[in-house]
């Protein structure tokens, strides 16, 4: 496994690290690769990441929906008049030179959490990984796919912790020891920052509340307000992937009530 690292004082930023991994995983992986983008292989995403840097008229669609046509246009585009190779030459080269996102701390704001969410996507999408779901009630009782249905009257109300996305990984280039990449401090206390604004967007249809904690040092954080909540527990980056509507993939606990757990498993979470 290689580990990516950035130290702001004597290295490299995180996004511009999150950058090359990206690449080499692009690269890596070929063009073909299916990601966790629904529809999207490897070769969509590196036309949507070139046209999002490089293409200004088609960014708004990426913020609002009834523009998104525009985008999906110049992203068809940008895959059509460049080859595979050459895209992720030009998302390894940087932002043009008219881009603000070429300064550092613009770079992190803008970057950091969009690469590592997308180089995600391809290393824990299937085929190559295989994840499964164990959920364990505060009894130490197994919920299981027959257990569920006739424990859910009982369990309503009862508190539960849950594990998501703890699973075994395979395939070409995994293996069964497959497992997160290691992250550097500057770069996971960037994503714990953040969740600030999106936990904020990405459970705000979340109908319970929820509450980040993470474990790689002492943090809580209200992502989002209610009268019972769920905590969701794991690394800051663990936490951002399900805030990304990742959930099925995130390395995380959920603590909570059965019912509350549940809820947010069902809710449409994402920005």
């Amino acid at each position: 496994m290689v580990a990516y690292s950035a130290n702001m004082s004597t290295g490299p930023r995180p996004a511009r690290v999150q950058r090359q991994a990206l690449a080499d995983l692009l690269i890596e992986y070929g063009p073909g690769h299916p990601t966790l983008c629904a529809g999207w292989t490897n070769h969509d995403l590196a036309a949507h990441l070139v046209t999002r840097e490089r293409i200004p008229w088609a960014a708004p669609g990426l913020v609002i929906s009834r523009l998104h046509g525009i985008t999906e246009r110049a992203e068809r585009s940008t895959m059509r008049a460049h080859p595979y190779p050459a895209l992720v030459d030009a998302l390894r080269a940087g932002p043009p030179w008219w881009q603000p996102t070429r300064f550092g701390p613009l770079d992190d704001a803008a970057n950091l959490v969009e690469f590592f969410i997308h180089a995600e996507d391809i290393r824990r999408s299937t085929p190559r990984v295989d994840l499964r779901s164990t959920a364990r009630s505060a009894a130490r009782s197994t919920v299981g796919s027959l257990a569920r249905s006739t424990a859910a009257s009982s369990a309503e109300g009862s508190d539960a912790r849950s594990t998501v996305g703890a699973g075994t990984h395979s395939g070409a280039g995994t293996g069964a020891d497959w497992k997160p990449r290691e992250l550097d401090d500057a770069s996971r206390n960037a994503m714990w920052n953040a969740l600030r604004l999106a936990g904020f967007a990405g459970f705000r249809r979340a109908g319970v509340g929820v509450i980040a904690e993470r474990t790689d040092r002492p943090g809580r954080r209200t992502l989002h307000g209610g009268d019972s909540a769920v905590e969701i527990v794991g690394l800051p980056e663990e936490i951002l992937l399900f805030a990304f509507g990742r959930g099925r993939v995130a390395q995380v606990d959920l603590r909570g009530t059965t019912a509350d757990i549940d809820h947010l498993r069902c809710a449409p979470i994402g920005l």
